[in-house]
């Protein structure tokens, strides 16, 4: 279990965290706050370095594109299909990890 402190992350900010071996970014999205892996999983870049759009992440390395809550991949390369971004996604191959975290007082509580 990790615990961050909520003021380390500004309104619809996220922060990247190393822990015990887990690589995490901390996503806030308006008051929400989500915790997944930070290493994206085609080019191994660290997705905190990234820019953040509404509750989607976006690779700094080349613009793959993943969904804060869920993790699932949203978008990869511009001329790969819908279809097969939908396929990649529900494979898994190309997703993040999602952790479950909940807020306890001034901390985010993730379960690792």
């Amino acid at each position: 279990m990790l615990r961050v402190n909520i003021d380390k992350l500004d309104k619809n900010g996220m922060t990247g965290i190393d822990d015990d071996g887990h690589s995490i970014l901390v996503v806030r999205v308006d008051n929400n706050y989500f915790a997944l892996g930070d290493v994206c999983p085609h080019k191994k870049c660290r997705l905190h370095t990234g820019a953040l759009k509404g509750s989607t992440v976006i690779c700094p390395c080349h613009g793959a594109a993943f969904d804060v809550t869920t993790g699932k991949l949203q978008a990869w390369f511009k001329n790969v299909s819908s279809d097969l971004i939908k396929l990649i996604a529900r494979i898994g191959i190309m997703n993040v990890k999602a952790y479950k975290c909940t807020v306890s007082g001034n901390e985010i509580v993730i379960e690792t």
